[in-house]
């Protein structure tokens, strides 16, 4: 996935079009629930204290489309990382 956002950053950086991937890790919603139900898998074993808000989510998003997302362009920020948390002033990892 790195990858294709390069790839695409760099096809459409011309236009002024930024391209980051962001990824969250997994996120305490409703589908995380129906999946901690099913048992079906590792991530249905997993705490619900393990899954990030969706407000931190939400944050990066912002965070990605102001000017300090320019510094990700081509890149994957990642929220299950303690650089990306720093960012956003979130708890470490």
């Amino acid at each position: 996935m790195v990858r294709l956002t390069g790839i695409a950053h760099k096809e459409n950086a011309d236009a002024g079009v930024t391209v980051v991937g962001l990824s969250p890790g997994t996120v305490a919603t409703d589908m995380m629930a129906t999946i901690r139900a099913s048992d079906i898998n590792p991530v249905s074993q997993l705490s619900p204290d393990a899954h990030i808000p969706t407000e931190w989510v939400a944050q990066a998003i912002a965070f990605l489309c102001g000017p300090e997302g320019r510094t990700y362009a081509g890149q994957d920020f990642s929220l299950k990382t303690n650089e990306g948390r720093a960012a956003l002033n979130l708890p470490p990892v």
